[in-house]
């Protein structure tokens, strides 16, 4: 876990602060409205932008959302600066009440257009135009930290946002950590790195149909229980008809195409969707040079057009993973220390065993493994399939030899150190009511915490470009 080291700047109407404050009781340090420029690029996560507390007695509409958008449109090029580097800003203590106030920051604050679809995996309700609630999934569920759809290599928003319309009951609980992945890369072992030199995180996803045709077997067949099992996954979300917003095949397969991912048909019109893609990236950011210096030399590079970038952590093999699951409840369980949550990683290794033994690796609700690296031409095109009656050829794999074509299992020990490494470097906060949150979805990754919900809902929506 991440530790907090924060300072504090007043410029304006606005004040920056380094990080959060882990406790509330904790004495902040005094403001000094002595700075007028910008404070220097730093990577303590998140920065956040709070109203000038001085300046509030005397003007109430500095807080509004307002005063915020005046604020954002006047400081756009700083804002991209500190994404570019940072990675993470939370607005915090401004009058954004309802999803309508937050789709008009978002709007104010995005760097590309807003998108009006999502072809990501979790269940999701439209709310506004361009906003979403974050996930549908039940409360006791815990989402892994990710980049936002960084599985669709076209698709995947440049940054995204949350907005906490009401907080969770019970402070340290449904928070939205979020985790910078450029450090997550650094502090893999080396072992592991050679590893995701040679091969490509291959992405395995099935969906149920709206016109699912029932199929009978028999009550002793490994087939019936396979079919049980996967009605009771968690992750078996939705029907590929949602995620797609159609019911033609052929329209599918277009929007397949636009992400080199293969679509399956299957029994019952179920739908997998294959896809590999490799599992780190060179982002154009660098970290600053007091971090590049205490992860030596090699934390950042030049690219051809001399501008500085670095290595990225960016897939979702810590979600897909059939061992994801208990891996994320054992860290949850560690963290909030609730018999709750130990209960359920004990049910999830249960689970996950039984799954192993009777459903197969590409009949997973989703599942992540290694493929030799591909030619760039080849990607996508792994299997023979029809499209429009015309069929692809195998693509060849580039080692050329037959071994090396073959799919490779990620060991349970390695799932938990990506794991690990991942929570080392994770940064926690509670929400607060009006909260808006912006991250650069190409290097500051996101997850949810379990909750108990009583009374009042846990209500976080996002949006993303």
């Amino acid at each position: 876990m991440s530790n907090f080291i924060p300072t504090r700047v007043i410029k304006g109407s606005v004040t920056y602060r380094y990080g959060l404050f882990p406790d509330e009781g904790q004495q902040q340090p005094k403001s000094s409205s002595s700075l007028s420029n910008a404070p220097p690029l730093h990577t303590t996560l998140p920065i956040v932008i709070e109203p000038n507390t001085e300046m509030v007695d005397h003007d109430r509409n500095n807080s509004s959302k307002d005063s915020l958008l005046l604020w954002i449109s006047q400081n756009k090029s700083w804002i991209r600066n500190v994404l570019n580097s940072s990675g993470a800003i939370l607005f915090r203590g401004f009058q954004i009440m309802s999803a309508q106030d937050f789709e008009d920051v978002a709007l104010e604050a995005a760097h590309y257009p807003l998108q009006d679809g999502y072809l990501g995996t979790s269940p999701r309700n439209r709310v506004t135009k361009y906003t979403f609630t974050a996930s549908e999934f039940g409360p006791m569920v815990p989402i892994p930290q990710h980049l936002e759809m960084s599985f669709l290599p076209n698709s995947q928003p440049k940054e995204i946002f949350f907005y906490c319309q009401s907080p969770p009951e019970n402070l340290h609980q449904g928070e939205t950590p979020i985790c910078d992945m450029r450090l997550v890369y650094q502090n893999l072992n080396e072992e592991f790195k050679r590893k995701l030199d040679k091969y490509q995180v291959a992405n395995v996803r099935n969906y149920c149909s709206k016109r699912h045709a029932q199929h009978h077997h028999s009550l002793f067949s490994i087939s019936f229980w396979s079919n049980i099992l996967k009605q009771l996954d968690p992750f078996r979300t939705k029907p590929w008809e949602d995620i797609f917003e159609t019911e033609s095949e052929s329209q599918v397969y277009k929007l397949c195409e636009h992400d080199q991912v293969e679509p399956r048909w299957k029994q019952g019109k179920e739908l997998e969707l294959y896809n590999e893609h490799d599992p780190i990236k060179q982002v154009p950011f660098a970290l600053p040079s007091n971090d590049a210096n205490r992860h030596g030399e090699d934390s950042s590079s030049k690219n051809t057009q001399g501008q500085s970038s670095c290595f990225t952590w960016s897939n979702h093999m810590q979600v897909f993973h059939i061992d994801a699951v208990p891996c994320e409840y054992r860290q949850v369980a560690q963290r909030q220390q609730r018999w709750i949550i130990y209960l359920l990683w004990m049910i999830a290794l249960v689970v996950i065993l039984i799954k192993k033994l009777l459903v197969s690796r590409h009949d997973q609700a989703q599942h992540a493994f290694f493929v030799p690296k591909r030619s760039v031409a080849d990607n996508g095109k792994d299997h023979a399939q029809q499209t429009n009656g015309v069929e692809n050829s195998k693509k060849e794999s580039t080692f050329g030899s037959e071994e090396t074509t073959k799919e490779l299992e990620l060991s349970t020990k390695e799932i938990q150190h990506v794991s690990d490494t991942i929570w080392q470097n994770t940064v926690f906060f509670d929400w607060r009511k009006g909260d808006v949150m912006m991250l650069n979805n190409s290097i500051i990754s996101h997850g949810r915490m379990p909750y108990t919900q009583k009374k009042s809902k846990r209500v976080i929506l996002t949006a993303f470009c």
